[in-house]
């Protein structure tokens, strides 16, 4: 796959990220996928925040790995998916 042409800087929070997650997560065509690959890189430099988000990224990341549209894509949702459910356990 080619490398992210995508780049999100640290002045995106993680809230504005989930954002834009949300908008392409059952879009499935390659631009897209790489763009979700991208937004998990960013997410998962971050500290997960309590509340809220974190129900919605965790439903996020059980959405993605059901449908990933890709065998990458999903091995990085699963690993991120095992990371969140350590934080919330």
């Amino acid at each position: 796959m080619a490398r992210f042409k995508y780049s999100f800087q640290m002045q995106h929070n993680f809230s504005t990220i989930i954002k834009a997650l949300k908008k392409i997560v059952n879009v499935f065509d390659e631009e897209s996928t790489v763009k979700k690959m991208a937004l998990l890189t960013a997410l998962g430099a971050m500290p997960l925040p309590g509340g809220k988000q974190i129900l919605i990224y965790h439903d996020l990341l059980l959405f993605t790995c059901a449908y990933p549209g890709s065998e990458q894509l999903k091995l990085l949702f699963l690993l991120a998916h095992i990371c969140s459910m350590a934080f919330v356990c």
